[in-house]
């Protein structure tokens, strides 16, 4: 299997790894011109499109509880407002 590396900087120059994985193994809440877009990270498909917010949110959070995955919401310019998360705590170790 290959490893991938992931490049990105944040203000202070450096984002930790674990930064890093909650935000790719998550399921995204973004704005739309239509909307709101909740879609996993690496699909160009969006999952489902959604008049308001709320009900983005509902939905988005309901998806990364039953695959264990982190969510991720946005704001209306795009910028990460919030993180829950529901996978593996990425600080316990694997056993």
């Amino acid at each position: 299997m290959q490893k991938r590396t992931i490049k990105g900087s944040s203000q202070t120059g450096r984002i930790a790894r674990r930064q890093i994985r909650s935000v790719v193994n998550a399921v995204h809440v973004v704005p739309s011109p239509t909307g709101w877009k909740v879609k996993k990270t690496g699909q160009e498909a969006v999952t489902e499109v959604f008049e308001t917010r709320r009900q983005a949110v509902d939905y988005a959070r309901a998806l990364s509880q039953n695959k264990r995955v982190n969510l991720v919401i946005h704001s209306r310019n795009g910028r990460i407002e919030m993180k829950d998360k529901f996978g593996r705590d990425p600080n316990i170790p694997r056993g």
